[in-house]
């Protein structure tokens, strides 16, 4: 436990809360700054009961003895002149904590005598994120009241703390003007990239008749086992109890039915279909799922006993069903047959997965993995699933492969492609930047939020197949990119086209947007948006619409605010050969920095 000094601001209101959120500024700090200041109560006349726990600002002051907070109006006699809080009980205790449950920084605060002139001791007492507390007393001076507020700043030692409580001893106090910041505060740690995987017992169909499955039975990554009785059986498509899908039946009366993962992690049992097995009848089916961290949970499911056999249930199992190491359950009778089992596994602890060199890993047919991690391919990934990326970052290096039946989606995040990609579906990025300079072996679609930023400063990224630019999406060139499309291309309207130079310590330079895009077939760009952005003040660049490829009139050459007032004309026929001979000098001696309008 530390003990320090009160560091007091002696100043006028307005002057001291100032200077605090300047030196905040100063230090770069501001944008994580707030400052509680009860204004979101203010306009009070007479005082007010607030009640056990105040929030504004994204943070929460809260006493759990005594009376409520009050706070005083306008025309009580010690109101300070701005909106203040009063704990009214005698050594009573306010705790302050951050709404998003991350540690703060306790910068300062304002304290004001109550109701009359008199020095106060303040005991604040600070708990650590990483553990163990400080603590400070402040002394209020007792004179001044009731506008001679004193503004307390609190040291380093109060940086990263939980939560900071203080007493409100006697004579009272009130307090105004809390200013904390949240910047030091380590960000939330990202879930943790999964894998969701059905069970659906199709490696084993079709078979016509019921067939013995053996006591285990392994697929998609996970095993069921019994070990006492009949082994496992599956009926076929002529069996009278056929649901329609291949299903898994333990035949032994009180059997009991075992879970695992094979590669020995935790997982999380997501849902479970079940199906009555020889009669329309009610049936109570009891699981246990064993904790990975100790333990046991439960939850009981009940067939509605109709719709033999075709009716099979869909049962999804609550929160407590995550973090398995196992889950069993029992054939009451009458009995019942099982299928598509719904797990989810989390495929690193770190959100971090490196396919090295020389290395294969499968995403199966009935997978989804949701990545919001590192996931570096180096190596192989044979996707015959789906392929999610949620906020990750997904690299292919030089020589690495993603390939198989699969999909790839990106909701947000970055794609670069220095490899190949060579899957069944389309490449869709609704969100966040595809870039790179590698192989892309099938269409890609860009979404409304997607940024596609081809090459690596430059570089060429080759689509074998269509590329469309839905409305809203952006692609951003600098010379030296290309996009080889050796299907079609469409850019519909809308879409945006952002040219980046850097600088141009030259005589004019030309750009025909043709020469970003090299393209096999059909060539359809509708877009009217084209952004030059060049770093050298006073450059002129010529932007030209070639005749040989299907735009609409270039409308808006927009130099945005990423410019230092460079002159854009936009053109529409090719220019002469010797304004051609200058953009061929300018491109050979053009200085490029690479300024990439999103980041990751």
């Amino acid at each position: 436990m530390k003990n320090l000094d009160s560091n007091i601001v002696r100043q006028g209101f307005g002057t001291a809360l100032v200077g605090v959120v300047a030196c905040l500024t100063m230090s770069g700090k501001a944008q994580a700054t707030v400052i509680m200041d009860f204004e979101s109560i203010a306009g009070h006349a007479t005082e007010i009961i607030v009640g056990p726990t105040f929030t504004e600002a994204g943070f929460t002051l809260t006493k759990t003895t005594g009376l409520d907070f009050r706070s005083p109006g306008t025309t009580s006699h010690n109101f300070t002149g701005s909106t203040s809080l009063i704990d009214p009980t005698v050594n009573g205790v306010t705790t302050l904590t951050a709404n998003n449950g991350n540690p703060f920084n306790f910068v300062s605060i304002d304290l004001g005598e109550l109701n009359l002139n008199a020095p106060t001791d303040v005991p604040f007492t600070g708990t650590l994120a990483g553990g163990g507390t400080v603590t400070q007393t402040v002394t209020l001076d007792g004179v001044g009241f009731p506008s001679g507020v004193e503004t307390f700043s609190f040291g380093s030692a109060f940086e990263n703390v939980q939560s900071v409580s203080w007493v409100q001893v006697s004579p009272h106090h009130q307090m105004d003007n809390l200013v904390l910041d949240q910047s030091a505060a380590p960000p939330p740690s990202p879930p943790p990239s999964t894998l969701t995987t059905t069970m659906d017992f199709e490696t084993i169909a079709p078979h016509t008749e019921e067939i013995i499955v053996g006591p285990s039975f392994s697929e998609s990554g996970f095993t069921v086992t019994k070990t006492t009785g009949l082994d496992f059986r599956s009926p076929g498509t002529n069996s009278f109890n056929h649901t329609g899908s291949t299903s898994l039946i333990d035949p032994t009366v009180n059997g009991v039915t075992t879970l695992t993962a094979d590669n020995g992690k935790s997982f999380d049992l997501v849902s479970i279909d079940l199906g009555e097995l020889n009669l329309n009848a009610p049936t109570d089916v009891p699981f246990t799922g064993n904790l990975a961290g100790g333990g046991t949970v439960s939850q009981t499911i009940t067939l509605d006993g109709t719709g033999f056999p075709t009716g099979v249930e869909t049962f999804t199992f609550d929160s407590s069903f995550k973090d398995l190491e196992s889950v069993s359950w029992v054939q009451v009778s009458p009995h019942h047959q099982f299928d598509n089992l719904t797990l989810k596994q989390a495929t690193t602890d770190l959100g971090a997965v490196l396919i090295s060199v020389g290395n294969v890993e499968t995403i199966g047919a009935n997978s989804t993995l949701e990545n919001t991690g590192n996931y570096t391919i180096e190596g192989t990934l044979t996707n015959n699933g789906d392929f999610v990326n949620k906020g990750g970052l997904v690299t292919i290096e030089s020589g690495g492969l993603m390939d198989g039946a699969g999909s790839f989606t990106q909701e947000s995040g970055s794609l670069i492609v220095n490899g190949d990609i060579n899957i069944g579906k389309t490449v869709s990025i609704l969100d966040g930047t595809l870039s790179g300079a590698g192989t892309i072996n099938g269409n890609v679609f860009l979404g409304d939020e997607a940024e596609f930023a081809p090459g690596n400063s430059p570089g060429t990224l080759i689509i074998n197949g269509d590329l469309t630019v839905e409305d809203g999406a952006v692609i951003q060139i600098e010379f030296g990119d290309e996009i080889q499309v050796k299907g079609n291309l469409e850019i519909q309207p809308g879409a945006i086209i952002e040219i980046i130079f850097g600088d141009l310590d030259l005589p004019p330079v030309s750009v025909d947007l043709a020469d970003f895009f090299v393209v096999d077939n059909t060539v359809n760009i509708d877009t009217d948006i084209v952004r030059v952005f060049s770093d050298t003040p006073g450059a002129t660049i010529d932007v030209i619409a070639s005749n040989d490829l299907d735009f609409v009139p270039i409308v808006d050459a927009d130099v945005g605010d990423k410019t230092n007032a460079s002159t854009v004309n936009v053109l529409t026929d090719v220019p002469e050969p010797g304004t051609l001979a200058i953009f061929g000098i300018g491109l050979a001696g053009l200085g490029l920095m690479r300024r990439r309008r999103k980041t990751a």
